[in-house]
């Protein structure tokens, strides 16, 4: 799994059972030994920091949008401004 699916992923759980709609029996029957369903769980916490961590060293790469604007300042400074339809 992609880091930034990973981070999108961990974010949408929810904070803590106390805050959660799962019926009494649904958390009963969760598998808490494999998976983490809450924010609040200690694995959580320590997930989501060793995460922070490889994203902040990893190499930016720019977004869809921010190569589309590099590639117009670009050509703005080549003189080449937009172009106009007939």
């Amino acid at each position: 799994m992609k880091s930034k699916n990973l981070r999108q992923k961990m974010l949408s759980l929810e904070d803590a059972p106390e805050s959660s709609d799962l019926m009494p029996e649904e958390f009963e029957a969760l598998d808490k030994a494999q998976h983490i369903f809450f924010k609040s769980d200690p694995r959580w916490q320590a997930q989501y920091k060793a995460l922070k961590e490889m994203l902040n060293i990893r190499e930016h790469l720019p977004s869809l949008q921010e190569r589309t604007e590099q590639r117009k300042k670009a050509a703005r400074r080549r003189g080449h401004g937009p172009r106009s339809t007939p």
